[in-house]
């Protein structure tokens, strides 16, 4: 008799229940749409020193800031897409709700788009320059632009107060 992966993973889910896994490891949910990675950044910025917070923070908020202004750009393009005309209600101009739905999803995929855009160029222009300062190495200026992930010279000076 041949057995399913599908039968492997329901007996490796019942063996953690049992051993008492938290119920975010036995399904592995955090590893769910980057939910593990944000979370990790915010807990490695939490514990940087109050110096190297504020700097992520300002280059984080005007991150945003640039990102909503793309997210402007982009939004006028999707209305051009869907045909929106921005003095007539939205419930007029769709005839279904489907149509309506994949609006929203656009908007909302442009957004996250817009804002992760915006943060990567600001966070990539002081990587670039810190780069070139001889404070971070390209390594450490990839991971702090895509990952957010802090130089280990930031961590290490935390480690020794």
């Amino acid at each position: 008799m041949r057995y399913t992966r599908r039968f492997w993973y329901e007996v490796r889910c019942a063996l953690f229940a049992s051993w008492g896994t938290p119920y975010c490891r036995r399904y592995k949910l955090e590893d769910k749409l980057g939910i593990s990675i944000a979370m990790k950044a915010i807990r490695e910025q939490n514990a940087l020193p109050l110096k190297y917070r504020k700097i992520t923070s300002y280059i984080g908020f005007s991150g945003v800031c640039l990102g909503l202004l793309l997210f402007v750009q982009l939004s006028s393009i999707v209305l051009y897409w869907f045909g929106v005309e921005p003095d007539i209600p939205l419930r007029i101009q769709f005839s279904s709700e489907l149509l309506f739905a994949l609006f929203l999803g656009a908007q909302l995929a442009s957004l996250i788009l817009s804002l992760y855009i915006g943060v990567v160029c600001i966070a990539g222009v002081f990587s670039l320059i810190m780069c070139i300062l001889g404070k971070f190495t390209k390594r450490e200026a990839i991971l702090y632009t895509f990952l957010s992930r802090f130089p280990s010279s930031w961590k290490a000076m935390h480690s020794s107060l």
